[in-house]
């Protein structure tokens, strides 16, 4: 399969703070929907990302295959932040999810006080592929 030329803007223009971007990532065709175990290791990263603050997330959806993002940077841009997450690239094909926890080194700071988001979990059993 060939896929179009990417077209990038500067690589500042990514830092921006008034910038709002949506970020997909998608799970390898090989691997399809993601496991039960994935999808929590997953949406536990995103709310851990949420509070160690470096992008300011407005919402996030994880779906079987895929997961939205919408978000501005906060204390680090958004290649970076897309950097970060792609060493937990093994992770979309179907091995182990590290994070780490708010407040710890990785983070870098505190966590922030930030409202809360819904970790309601996404009901799989009713639908069929």
């Amino acid at each position: 399969m060939r896929f179009p030329k990417k077209i990038r803007r500067p690589l500042d223009h990514y830092a921006e703070r008034e910038l709002r971007f949506h970020l997909v990532f998608n799970s390898h065709p090989e691997v399809g929907a993601f496991a039960e175990t994935l999808r929590d290791a997953i949406w536990g990263a995103v709310l851990i990302e949420r509070e160690c603050g470096r992008v300011e997330l407005f919402a996030a959806c994880l779906m079987p295959d895929h997961l939205h993002l919408l978000l501005r940077p906060d204390s680090a841009d958004v290649i970076r932040f897309v950097n970060a997450g792609s060493r937990g690239q093994r992770a979309w094909r179907g091995t182990t999810v590290t994070v780490a926890a708010p407040g710890s080194r990785a983070c870098g700071t505190a966590p922030s006080a930030r409202p809360p988001i819904s970790t309601a979990p996404w009901n799989t059993s009713s639908r069929t592929r």
